[in-house]
């Protein structure tokens, strides 16, 4: 049970660090006006009714006895209300008291129940009260021996203003200083969307020369840490590059002056043989070279329709591969790095084309919540891999035949450079049976 009210909970929490800053604000305060409005309502106001309706009743109850004892003539009691008690008098000896009426809202109900208890005190006949917001005005009956006398008391002697002032002022003065914090909250979360949206870019490909660390002192040291940890990576990645181009350097020239060897000596089959190694010994090393580069830092990410790109490709290939099926959305904006890009769908391509005879490539926008992203799906008829060979296949120089046999493919990098490639782009390639019986190359970026 406790789960499912947490599950509910976090479903109903806002995602945004801004708007969860605003609802820790706005709660305490929020509790507070409404803490505030019950105490005063309850003590206050209530209070302060009540002697109002005390000091008003009394003042009805004495005309009432002076009107029913006929110890003053009519005239001047009516005369001696209005001028002194502002209550407005009018008895007809010969009407009897309405029905109940009835309250328009919780202010009328709070001022009846304060008349009511006043009147329950002071004396013990039938009355009627009639609260009319329109015109100000209290209309209270009180029925005697004969007849009813009715009075006109003005809603101010018993209704204070000073309550609305009060609740109005409260919720003026919480909204704004409400309004405060959220200009000076949105300014501290700006550099933190700033952090996150060099990370995104970072992850994606895209240069941040232009992020410099900012805001708050901790915000200031994560940015910090994120560009020391981006020189690094730079860093370690242009080192691997050239360590790896001076070795391929370096075992070049004893191959060339190998080859140049072999090819004085006389033919025979072992000379071919030996030819032979030496010229798969070169391809291992290219591919070590291509694999080491990755996806070219240097190369500028360009917003650009995937689309385009695909169809691109598909037609410098068509006449080279095997019959190509395509099934592509209109017109999708990405930023990607053209030629890495072709490099790994060629990758993906060359092995759709080695185990298959046809191949489909196919594309849809996925409109997640917080992760929409373009799926293309590159598929083929062949044999495929069994699904415990998944992930094993994207390990640099992993070749599903282990017979290490170049004739029967590369040498285990083509999948591991397209990786790289789409990690680089801030998206995840993954593998996954083809309804057409071979193996379907699942590649997510973010759009």
């Amino acid at each position: 049970m406790a789960k499912t009210v947490n599950k509910i909970f976090k479903k109903m929490m806002p995602r945004g660090l801004f708007v969860r800053s605003l609802l820790i604000l706005i709660t305490p305060i929020t509790l507070v006006m409404l803490i505030t409005s019950i105490v005063f309502v309850d003590n206050h106001w209530n209070r302060m009714s009540d002697r109002l309706a005390e000091s008003v009743v009394g003042e009805i109850i004495w005309l009432s006895d002076m009107v029913e004892s006929s110890r003053w003539d009519y005239t001047d009691i009516q005369g001696y209300g209005k001028a002194h008690l502002e209550i407005d008098i009018r008895y007809d000896k010969t009407a009897t008291l309405p029905a109940p009426y009835k309250d328009q809202g919780s202010w009328q109900r709070i001022m009846r129940k304060s008349l009511e208890r006043a009147l329950d005190k002071r004396t013990a006949r039938d009355y009627r009260i009639n609260i009319a917001h329109h015109n100000k005005f209290i209309y209270i009956k009180i029925g005697l021996k004969q007849g009813v006398i009715t009075f006109n008391v003005p809603l101010r002697r018993i209704f204070s203003s000073s309550a609305y002032i009060f609740l109005i002022w409260m919720a003026i003065s919480s909204v704004f200083l409400i309004s405060i914090a959220a200009i000076f909250m949105r300014n501290q979360i700006r550099p933190i969307r700033a952090l996150a949206k060099a990370t995104e870019n970072y992850g994606r490909g895209i240069d941040t020369q232009n992020f410099k660390p900012c805001g708050a002192r901790e915000v200031r040291q994560a940015a910090r840490a994120f560009l020391d940890m981006k020189d690094r990576i730079g860093r370690q990645v242009s080192q691997r590059t050239v360590m790896l181009a001076g070795v391929s350097h370096d075992l070049r020239t004893p191959l060339t002056r190998l080859k140049l060897s072999l090819s004085m000596l006389p033919p025979s089959q072992d000379i071919d043989d030996m030819k032979k190694d030496i010229t798969d010994m070169e391809t291992m090393i290219d591919g070590y070279l291509n694999f080491a580069r990755g996806a070219d830092i240097k190369e500028e990410s360009e917003h650009m329709n995937f689309s385009e790109l695909i169809t691109a490709i598909y037609a410098r290939n068509k006449n080279r591969l095997k019959p190509i099926h395509l099934n592509l959305p209109g017109c999708v904006e990405l930023n990607i790095k053209p030629q890495s890009m072709e490099r790994a769908l060629s990758n993906i391509l060359n092995n759709a084309d080695k185990y298959g005879n046809e191949i489909w490539i196919s594309a849809q926008i996925i409109d997640e919540p917080y992760n929409k992203h373009l799926e293309l799906r590159i598929e083929d008829d062949g044999i495929g891999i069994s699904p415990e060979r998944f992930e094993d296949v994207f390990k640099p120089f992993y070749r599903v035949d282990s017979s290490r046999n170049s004739s029967t493919g590369g040498i285990g990098l083509g999948l591991s450079i397209a990786q790289d490639i789409v990690l680089s782009h801030g998206g995840k390639i993954t593998l996954d049976k083809s309804p057409h019986g071979g193996l379907a190359v699942c590649i997510h970026l973010p759009i």
